[in-house]
């Protein structure tokens, strides 16, 4: 989603900022970009959760550009799993990725966003509206992010800020791979669930 929303915006002329842990990957796309649609560009590797990192993130964007116009929260993950089984630190994973992350960019970006009465988007899910087995953890975070996003909205409309929540549906993205990915490495499997039929249904 992120990327295809950079191509958008790149379309219009617009200078882009990609921010991703996977730091070659990110390079190599923002740099097709740039040649594709002659728009500036900038790669920075960061995680969301690394609150020095984010700091640098809007020193090497504003040193760029001298001013940041539009903020996109992407960064998401998910985990699956019942939600009287599922393990607290998968939760807080979830949290701190999908919801603290959103907040601490934010956080870090808002007096440029408000310097320039620019814009503010959070990726947020159809999952944030509705929810169903094995989502849960997921479908809280993004309701958090619809909550994140109204009160925002309500703060920064005083300095001319425009704040908005995107709610995709199925999408074919990575995050279920990463999912499955984390799910394996932690352990978690259908055996000794009391879910265990639909769970090994839903592993495939």
């Amino acid at each position: 989603i992120g990327l295809a929303v950079a191509e958008d915006l790149a379309r219009d002329g617009v200078n882009i900022c990609g921010v991703d842990v996977r730091a070659e990957a990110l390079s190599d796309e923002m740099s097709r970009i740039a040649r594709q649609h002659n728009v500036g560009t900038l790669a920075i590797a960061a995680n969301i959760g690394n609150e020095a990192q984010v700091i640098e993130m809007v020193s090497k964007g504003y040193s760029k550009w001298g001013r940041i116009d539009i903020l996109i929260n992407n960064a998401g993950v998910s985990v699956v799993g019942p939600l009287i089984e599922i393990s607290e630190a998968d939760m807080e994973f979830v949290f701190d990725v999908n919801v603290f992350g959103p907040y601490r960019v934010t956080k870090a970006f808002a007096n440029l966003i408000i310097d320039s009465q620019g814009r503010v988007l959070n990726v947020s899910s159809i999952a944030g509206i509705v929810s169903g087995p094995f989502g849960g953890v997921y479908s809280m975070s993004k309701h958090g992010v619809e909550a994140y996003t109204d009160s925002l909205a309500a703060e920064l409309a005083r300095f001319n800020v425009a704040v908005a929540a995107v709610e995709p549906g199925n999408y074919k993205s990575s995050i279920v791979a990463s999912m499955v990915d984390r799910m394996r490495q932690s352990g978690y499997l259908a055996e000794g669930s009391r879910y265990r039929s639909m769970l090994g249904l839903m592993s495939g």
